[in-house]
């Protein structure tokens, strides 16, 4: 019966973290605190979070377990777009807009079942390529002082992610 007690104990202190880091992120940058930053925050403070929501995966874990004051946002499409939000806030997953290629001849019938119409694969791939590098940067800014010192990227490298 311990091991049963630690465990809840576990999963009550996961939850906590979850709780305090997405109201911290929501006050900080109003977006979601992301599943994907779950293992960061755990590893700062020397937990395996693996070991606390076993045999589930972090996405289940998110997906079944019950957060008071806060809610799990998925996205419809992007399984790997999870994270949490205060209960009450707003959010909606930005997408790249629909957009017509030139010459494009989606039809209006199309366009009314909510077909989206052909998106410029290099338009895409700039838009999924800026959007990775500010989530990148966003993960930047979630570390502390001392691994931000240790971290050297030239502006050069940014600008040509940001450029695709």
């Amino acid at each position: 019966m311990i091991e049963g007690d630690a465990v809840e104990k576990d999963q009550i202190w996961l939850k906590a973290l979850v709780a305090r880091r997405t109201q911290e992120v929501w006050d900080k940058l109003q977006h979601p605190y992301w599943i994907s930053f779950i293992a960061i925050d755990a590893l700062k403070e020397d937990v395996d979070y693996k070991k606390i929501i076993a045999p589930l995966k972090l996405r289940q874990w998110a997906l079944t377990t019950k957060f008071d004051g806060i809610r799990v946002l998925a996205h419809p499409i992007h399984k790997a777009k999870v994270g949490f939000a205060p209960e009450g806030e707003q959010y909606e997953f930005d997408e790249p807009g629909v957009v017509a290629a030139p010459g494009d001849a989606s039809s209006s019938a199309e366009k009314a079942q909510g077909v989206p119409a052909k998106v410029s694969p290099r338009l895409f791939s700039t838009n999924r390529t800026r959007r990775s590098t500010l989530q990148f940067l966003e993960t930047l800014s979630n570390l502390s002082d001392e691994e931000l010192d240790s971290i050297t990227i030239p502006v050069r490298t940014i600008v040509r992610l940001l450029h695709g």
